[in-house]
């Protein structure tokens, strides 16, 4: 490690940081951070750092944590972040700061190949496409060092090969397994151990401080801080893993590992009449795309099979009673008792402190439910824990005020600070507002958006990333599109997310339609990307059961929920999609905005003053030289 330990003095123009990273500027807004980060390690602090794009916030903070002294866990929402951080952010800043800190990463055990499922797999004797797969997983998992399926690129998340190939917390045999000595996830955690700076994700942190909570074991070595990267995703994690799921495709996991097994016949039977019992739920469902689970008691059927489904599960309760840790079927007995118990949860109606809602699939459903109040939970993991926290973001306040955020981290005492972007969004980008447009809930308001888009992206030359705020919408406007353009068009869903922003950056002139995860976190800098379209203000739907359930709780708080919980969301996510256009000082890009409401209603000022203070056009002409004047015509 350097003699020097000021974080700001290595982040200069003359540290040893800018020796090593190609393309190195100093910034003083990231060694403003990087001092206050270092303060907040050594109180045992909690600091709220928003970092505007361009700030360098992930050196900002890993400075410090390199230089701190203890073991740092730094977390992210996403594995794509965690695996750049791992793979390359990190390494490079090692080589900078002169080595001597262990790097190690941590992920869900669903993301490792299980070894156990792989043999019983290829014990199948599939078919010749399955079993050339198969044994190109078995080829790949002798080279690979971590299992990380997120490295075979022959498999998307939603493969069900790949489902078939992991296991989940529910799924896994732990000790009890034959193939638990050198198991994926028990490597990993060895290597966790001995880390001095772990990567994981939100989704781990929370299930490790939700088991902690509970009396059992937690998922992650104890540490000396924690850093939450991408920190406005972390509340609804959190509500998430507090909550229970439950669905068809695991009852057919478990009664599968129960006939591996050999239990008990009575044991088997249970399980058997259990799952029987969900099908008949999911027949009971029928076609419907949705379900309302506030309505289940008026649904005569439905309620009738929820409460077969609750009555076997009790009885399968009873029947794993017979297996011991002794007989080495201890995990199917805590798996049955734990699915038993979550089914008998979810079948009572849920106060204001809970939101519970109904997933249907072709063959599958999942019930499920949410804590609303993450708040609480944070709050007590952060005292019970004793260490520094740090939470940091693009997106955490709203025109400077940190309140809606820190409320919903429990951390109302927290610092907050915001660190602005270096970029002159002024000089480097148009903000236009076209006018006439049809109001967002008529149906010809996609038509609309597309015609648009087809005028400013022929004259952009592409070069245009299109953000919807539905799958609906985005289909529909990828249908028109390829009818009527022949730019280059990627489409989000028929290619894996990394893959799109590829052909993206390769093609120069490419238009990509995305919504939901493309909204944050993509990265596209120099002249590929020149516009961004935003089809409507990223509103929650009202029918979302989380919504509608935090709406119920804050009217009977005698609040109001536009205010209180739409609104301060969707300029927090609309701050997400506009930070996608500007990524570096030297480039200029087209920010188009197409909901008539950012004009008409009053809320529309509040949505602008959420934003980099742009120039700002209602004329598509000015719009169009923009573009032109972008391209070099």
């Amino acid at each position: 490690m350097p003699a020097d330990n000021n974080p700001a003095r290595l982040l200069a123009a003359d540290g040893p940081v800018a020796a090593v990273l190609p393309g190195f500027q100093p910034r003083a807004e990231q060694q403003r951070m990087a001092a206050l980060v270092a303060e907040a390690l050594a109180n045992r602090s909690a600091l709220i750092a928003e970092a505007g794009t361009g700030t360098g916030k992930t050196l900002a903070y890993a400075v410090p944590a390199f230089l701190f002294g203890g073991r740092v866990i730094i977390s992210s929402a996403t594995t794509n972040l965690q695996d750049q951080l791992y793979r390359r952010d990190l390494p490079l800043l090692r080589d900078a700061l002169g080595g001597g800190i262990a790097l190690a990463v941590l992920k869900g055990r669903s993301r490792y190949l299980c070894r156990l499922r792989l043999g019983r797999e290829l014990e199948q004797g599939y078919g010749d496409e399955r079993a050339e797969c198969l044994a190109a997983i078995e080829a790949w998992d002798r080279q690979s060092p971590d299992g990380d399926l997120d490295d075979f690129s022959g498999l998307g998340e939603r493969d069900q090969l790949r489902l078939r190939l992991t296991a989940d917390n529910d799924t896994c045999l732990g000790e009890d397994c034959p193939t638990y000595t050198d198991c994926h996830v028990t490597v990993a955690r060895r290597r966790a151990e001995a880390a001095d700076i772990l990567l994981v994700n939100h989704a781990l942190l929370a299930s490790h401080f939700a088991l902690r909570e509970q009396g059992a074991a937690g998922l992650l070595p104890s540490c000396d801080a924690i850093i939450v990267d991408e920190a406005h995703r972390l509340p609804e994690t959190v509500s998430r893993s507090l909550g229970v799921s439950v669905s068809l495709g695991g009852m057919t996991a478990l009664l599968d590992d129960l006939r591996l097994h050999r239990v008990p016949a009575q044991l088997l039977d249970a399980a058997e009449d259990l799952l029987v019992a969900a099908r008949e739920l999911r027949q009971r469902l029928g076609e419907r795309k949705d379900f309302d689970w506030q309505q289940r008691e008026s649904d005569t059927e439905i309620h009738n099979a929820l409460l077969t489904l609750r009555r076997r599960a009790e009885t399968l309760i009873a029947m794993s009673a017979e297996l011991s840790d002794e007989t080495g079927q201890g995990s199917l007995r805590r798996r049955c008792r734990t699915l038993g118990s979550r089914l008998a949860r979810l079948d009572f109606p849920h106060g204001s402190e809970r939101a519970a809602w109904l997933d249907i699939e072709a063959h599958d459903f999942r019930i499920n439910d949410a804590v609303l109040d993450a708040g609480a939970a944070l709050r007590r993991w952060r005292e019970d824990s004793g260490v520094a926290w740090i939470f940091t973001s693009a997106t955490l306040a709203l025109a400077g005020d940190f309140s809606h955020f820190s409320a919903r981290l429990g951390a109302s005492e927290a610092r907050c600070e915001v660190f602005d972007s270096p970029f002159d969004y002024r000089r480097q980008s148009l903000l236009y507002l076209p006018q006439g447009l049809p109001d967002p809930s008529e149906s010809a308001h996609t038509d609309a958006v597309t015609d648009l888009a087809l005028a400013l992206i022929g004259p952009g030359g592409g070069r245009s990333f299109l953000l919807f705020t539905s799958q609906r919408a985005l289909e529909r406007a990828a249908k028109r599109l390829r009818s009527q353009s022949d730019l280059p068009l990627l489409v989000q869903g028929e290619a894996p997310r990394d893959t799109l922003l590829r052909r993206f950056r390769e093609a120069e002139m490419a238009v990509l339609l995305g919504c939901s995860s493309f909204w944050e976190g993509v990265d596209v800098r120099g002249s590929a990307l020149s516009c961004v379209i935003i089809d409507k203000l990223p509103f929650s739907a009202p029918d979302d059961p989380i919504a509608k359930a935090e709406s119920e709780a804050i009217r009977r708080a005698g609040g109001n929920p536009f205010k209180e919980w739409f609104l301060p969301r969707a300029q927090l996510m609309l701050k997400q999609g506009v930070g996608r256009l500007i990524r570096d000082v030297d480039d200029r890009g087209l920010l188009v905005i197409c909901d008539p409401r950012m004009s008409s209603r009053g809320y529309g000022k509040l949505f602008l003053r959420a934003l980099p203070e742009m120039g700002l056009t209602r004329d598509r002409d000015r719009a169009l030289a923009f573009l032109r004047e972008r391209r070099g015509d």
